[in-house]
């Protein structure tokens, strides 16, 4: 079985839940015995749904289709997620805390805001790097000097002014806490405000069972937020790449409302926005009711995505390529005419962290070091 076969056993065994999920084939596949088991797990973590497999396995009875040191490893996994998201959550309700006592409401983004609202079956199901907390951008600053002053800290100075160029804080870490802090002023780049802007998220936002002193994302929110953190803010699009994580993440927000309807509304990117649930429902082997699809529309991304995740070294060589162009050729020549892209080009030329990252970077593309970090 070729790693794309075993993607889409993955996919669809974190869809047995779903109403059009086929069990029986998932029995089959796992029956088959022709592929690798370490590459089952190493597919599963690279796409962060590792821990979601254990849970699943046992609501739908599926222990006696994985060899015992497999399931072990799963189990292991889920609790160690369970455990560590345990210790995010008191870290979380602290910061709730801390920003109320002054005014403040949060209102927790992505993974974390996801967790609050009882999205997930199983809080361990979603693997958490960090804490991504949005604020009225009249009290940014309120919020970050709290955080400081409770003994949150940066390694990169912070900022005095707000830049059109960022969206968010640097990070800041707590010694004892878990996971990092990121302090946001906009959800998405500055590019995208205007589809997801401040007043309108917090306008539809609600409070999550269990916690009155905090607010997430409306469910339809969470849904445009997801594809334009994903595919739009972080270039997924033009890498034909994406983590089955946040694939997840709208199969169980589909039970509450319908992604193509909602993404059907982005006008300006339903081509973009159709391609990624072009892949969504190739990942969890659904058909959907009906397609909102824009004219003369073409599956080239699923095409790219797939090939990317069967062959390896055309996966590499094209992310490599493409993160090249954009990063050597592209940037510089926007530069000529962005002001604000020289001098953010400069900061790096002059960092020499930078180079390292870049080092970093592509050691892991070609294979040759360590592990990537994932960033939420």
């Amino acid at each position: 079985m070729n790693r794309l076969k075993i993607y889409h056993l993955i996919g669809r065994i974190l869809a047995l839940d779903h109403p059009q999920a086929d069990k029986e084939r998932v029995i089959q596949e796992l029956q088959k015995l022709n592929f690798s088991w370490e590459k089952f797990i190493n597919i599963a973590d690279k796409h962060l749904v590792l821990q979601v497999l254990y849970p699943k396995i046992l609501a739908h009875k599926l222990e006696d289709f994985f060899p015992a040191e497999v399931l072990e490893h799963l189990k292991y996994i889920f609790e160690l997620s369970v455990k560590r998201n345990d210790s995010i959550m008191n870290q979380a309700e602290s910061l709730s805390k801390l920003l109320s006592s002054a005014g403040i409401t949060p209102l927790y983004l992505k993974g974390m805001g996801n967790i609050l609202d009882g999205l997930y079956k199983n809080k361990g199901e979603r693997i958490l790097h960090d804490i991504d907390i949005l604020i009225p951008r009249q009290k940014i600053y309120e919020a970050v000097n709290l955080l400081v002053k409770d003994g949150y800290q940066s390694n990169t100075k912070l900022k005095s002014e707000i830049r059109d160029s960022d969206h968010h804080f640097p990070i800041l870490y707590k010694r004892g806490e878990p996971v990092y802090v990121e302090i946001h002023w906009q959800a998405v780049n500055n590019r995208y405000e205007r589809i997801l802007a401040n007043d309108e998220i917090f306008r539809h936002s609600k409070v999550p069972a269990g916690f009155s002193d905090c607010l997430v994302m409306s469910d339809e929110h969470k849904i445009i937020h997801n594809f334009l953190h994903a595919q739009m803010d972080h270039r997924a699009r033009i890498f034909a790449r994406e983590y089955m994580r946040n694939l997840y993440d709208v199969l169980l927000l589909s039970d509450r409302k319908n992604p193509e309807d909602v993404l059907a509304g982005l006008t300006r990117y339903h081509r973009i926005s159709s391609s990624y649930l072009d892949i969504y429902y190739d990942t969890f082997g659904i058909v959907p009711e009906r397609r909102i699809v824009p004219g003369l529309f073409l599956h080239t991304y699923r095409f790219r995505y797939r090939l990317n995740i069967r062959s390896k070294i055309f996966g590499r060589l094209s992310l490599l390529i493409i993160r090249m162009f954009l990063g050597y050729i592209l940037t510089p020549i926007k530069a000529i005419g962005d002001k604000e892209l020289r001098k953010l080009m400069i900061r790096k030329i002059q960092n020499p962290e930078w180079y390292r990252k870049q080092w970093n970077y592509y050691s892991r593309v070609l294979g040759i070091g360590g592990r990537s970090a994932r960033k939420d």
